[in-house]
């Protein structure tokens, strides 16, 4: 199905969305909300997965999975009402392992992108593990709150994730 979406992708991008998006640039999975347990071998790590889609169709170069999580984090698809991380939180989970041969550009790889808190963090915690690389996101799904009816189901768009002066993130759109 992650290979079915990333085609559909593919074929409908418009073209900003391929100027965004660099071919040579080093895709690193989101990390799930707890570290992974010893035998990771049979774990299914969507992001990763997604990144191997990307990377099939050259909407990547390679897959670097450097980005871990030191410790666990509430996983916001279950969180209550107030209950999910926000972007400090995740920062101090995540540990950013370096490269032998460092990404002059990266994307980060997430499935779903909410308010943007773990893509904020990620981004942080990368920029320090390499500092010279450019960083962007990407996420193969966005959630679009509480919209009356969704025109389409494939709709790329390119957005933003900030910080807010109070503490949260805000993501446009």
């Amino acid at each position: 199905m992650i290979e079915y979406a990333v085609g559909r992708l593919w074929t409908e991008m418009p073209k900003e969305f391929l100027d965004f998006i660099n071919p040579a640039a080093a895709l690193v999975p989101m990390p799930r909300s707890a570290p992974f347990p010893p035998r990771q071998a049979n774990v299914l790590w969507v992001p990763q997965r997604i990144c191997h889609a990307l990377a099939a169709v050259q909407l990547g170069a390679r897959v670097l999975p450097c980005l871990k999580r030191a410790t666990a984090v509430q996983k916001s698809a279950t969180a209550g009402p107030g209950m999910r991380p926000d972007a400090a939180a995740h920062l101090a989970s995540f540990h950013a392992e370096g490269a032998i041969d460092p990404p002059d550009e990266i994307t980060i790889v997430d499935d779903v992108i909410t308010k943007g808190a773990t893509l904020l963090a990620a981004a942080s915690a990368l920029q320090k593990a390499f500092p010279r690389a450019s960083i962007k996101g990407f996420a193969l799904i966005r959630t679009m709150g509480l919209v009356p009816e969704i025109e389409r189901l494939v709709h790329p768009v390119l957005g933003e994730v900030t910080h807010t002066t109070w503490g949260g993130t805000l993501r446009l759109p």
